[in-house]
């Protein structure tokens, strides 16, 4: 069974909006263990966080059940070098001039879904397919299989 990893869009679409909260939750519910978290899309979650509610609802949704079953994926040394030499090639490429909060955390969820042969469920599908030609990894649209 492919192991698999949501982005953080996915969640912040379900906080706000009943109808992909239902798209995520029948995700889960089909996907069932083959779903890992990131530490990195908790990070970014919880930084967005503007309430104890929303605190409460990220943690329920999206980072307490993979934290109970042990399914984190956090990025390793080899993961931060491997983002790091992709944001060289980007730039060498000129496809990148600009190192950004978000640009950074998405080579390493890139470069942690690499190094654990992790498919990552994204609708940022353009930044992806920009890193995936200097760091090949799997990713795809929401919601594979359910479809």
């Amino acid at each position: 069974m492919r192991r698999l990893a949501l982005d953080t869009q996915l969640y912040v679409g379900a906080i706000r909006d009943g109808q992909s909260l239902a798209a995520l939750r029948g995700f889960l519910e089909k996907a069932g263990m083959a779903v890992w978290g990131l530490s990195i899309v908790a990070e970014e979650l919880l930084s967005g966080s503007t309430s104890s509610a929303m605190f409460e609802m990220i943690d329920r949704l999206a980072i307490a059940p993979f934290e109970q079953h042990g399914r984190v994926l956090t990025p390793d040394h080899e993961a931060w070098k491997a983002a790091g030499l992709a944001t060289s090639r980007l730039r060498q490429a000129r496809r990148m001039t600009t190192l950004s909060d978000a640009s950074t955390n998405d080579l390493l969820i890139a470069a942690t879904c690499a190094r654990e042969e992790v498919t990552l469920i994204t609708k940022n599908t353009s930044d992806f397919e920009r890193i995936a030609t200097v760091l090949p990894f799997s990713f795809a649209d929401p919601w594979p299989g359910l479809a």
